[in-house]
């Protein structure tokens, strides 16, 4: 299973201009292309780690993901 919490490390950097970024959008996005291990509970990827899983999948996930960060746990 790939160690997903790391991936938002490569965001850090962009933490110094949060007025160009949406740091929960980017720590998500980060994230994403791992969530269907998680679903799928097998470490084999069929659709998120391709180029139309990024609209297909990673995209909405993140979406969805945040839009329940903000307007339900927040």
């Amino acid at each position: 299973m790939p160690f997903t919490f790391a991936h938002p490390a490569i965001i850090l950097p962009l933490y110094k201009k949060p007025h160009l970024f949406s740091m929960t959008a980017l720590i998500i996005d980060s994230m994403a292309l791992d969530f269907e291990y998680f679903l799928i509970m097998e470490v084999k990827s069929a659709l998120s780690h391709s180029l139309a899983g990024i609209f297909l999948f990673d995209l909405p996930m993140t979406l969805v993901i945040a839009y329940i960060f903000h307007f339900i746990i927040r």
